[in-house]
């Protein structure tokens, strides 16, 4: 399970995903441009457009060791009786302390879904106050892990600091964040939330990872029309261990060569991968396998003269990235809207919402 807080750009809103075991629950609101922050069961935080650098391979049984019901005194606390996000985040005695804190107006109450509090939220806060909270429900599921994880106890006003923090830095690095032209840039690129491509247009978002529990690699790519509808999507699963931006190469060149089996014209194709666009766009040569990818990408670039590539951060890129996690699991899969596996299409709901 992972939680995933995204904050918009301008303050026009907040979302909040829930990733389980089911696929991604998304309770979001009208959105502009978003950064994402993840923290995950292995107790890691990290922003949305970095890859996850190491993930600890955690079965159930150890996961069920690790449950803590220990009170710390008359402070409250995060029993992990009932691990799920209306537990965590909105009923155990940590969260209802910071709930009648923070937002006594908009308390969780046992018979609520966490998606049905967040929309009660959306109703009667503010931007800025939706933004806190956000930030409060980042600070309690990182108080979480470090129970859950080191059996370090967050106390409530620590709890609070972390988030009232976390976002005040989040604000200094946005109203600070350069219109910076990085090199090679094309109008376009940088884009924070995935936004439909113009009218007679397509749109394939490429994007791809690599297990290395597994020796292998997965690619996901993800077509969709003017309307944002699904028009396929595909996944490849290869052996073998390759770098990350290596496999990223390869989920570009995966696109254009679709692109061109398909007969289609007029395509945005998209990935979250800078050094692998940065190196198309150069045309500079590179005397690697890395290179040779590279190059067939520009040579398939030349001959598809309506296709356009674009640089996007990782929270434009969720869908795609979704899918070639699951790659694994759904290997060399050619998908429709009725086939798509329901994590994926939660996303692809979420992204038309925005």
């Amino acid at each position: 399970m992972a939680f995933v807080v995204l904050l918009s750009g301008n303050k026009d809103c907040s979302a909040v995903f829930i990733e389980g075991q089911y696929g991604v629950v998304a309770a979001p609101g009208k959105m502009s441009p978003a950064i994402s922050l993840i923290c995950t069961d292995t107790g890691t935080c990290m922003t949305g457009q970095e890859n996850v650098t190491e993930e600890r391979n955690i079965s159930k049984e150890k996961l069920s060791k690790r449950t803590m019901t220990e009170k710390y005194g008359r402070q409250p606390s995060l029993s992990s009786l009932e691990e799920t996000v209306e537990h965590i985040l909105g009923s155990c005695d940590l969260a209802v302390q910071c709930w009648q804190q923070i937002i006594p107006q908009v308390l969780f109450s046992g018979n609520m879904s966490f998606y049905q509090w967040w929309q009660r939220i959306l109703e009667v806060c503010d931007n800025e106050k939706r933004a806190q909270i956000a930030a409060v429900c980042w600070s309690l599921w990182k108080a979480r892990n470090e129970l859950t994880w080191n059996k370090n106890f967050t106390r409530l006003n620590v709890v609070i600091a972390q988030a009232k923090q976390f976002l005040l830095q989040w604000s200094i690095a946005q109203k600070s964040k350069p219109q910076s032209h990085f090199p090679y840039y094309v109008e376009g690129d940088g884009q924070e939330v995935w936004v439909a491509p113009q009218i007679e247009y397509m749109k394939i978002s490429a994007d791809a990872a690599v297990f290395n529990e597994y020796n292998s690699t997965g690619l996901g790519l993800i077509a969709r029309d003017d309307n944002g509808e699904l028009i396929q999507a595909r996944t490849q699963y290869k052996a073998g261990m390759i770098s990350s931006t290596m496999a990223e190469a390869l989920a570009i060149k995966e696109a254009l060569s679709w692109i061109k089996a398909m007969g289609w014209s007029k395509v945005l194709v998209e990935s979250d991968c800078l050094i692998a666009i940065q190196a198309i766009r150069s045309k500079a040569p590179l005397f690697s396998p890395f290179g040779q990818v590279i190059q067939d990408c520009g040579k398939m670039l030349e001959d598809l003269n309506t296709v356009s590539l674009f640089f996007v951060k990782r929270s434009a890129n969720m869908a795609a990235h979704e899918l070639a996690r699951l790659s694994y699991f759904f290997p060399d899969r050619v998908f429709d809207w009725i086939s798509i596996p329901i994590g994926v299409k939660n996303v692809l709901r979420s992204d038309l919402s925005i």
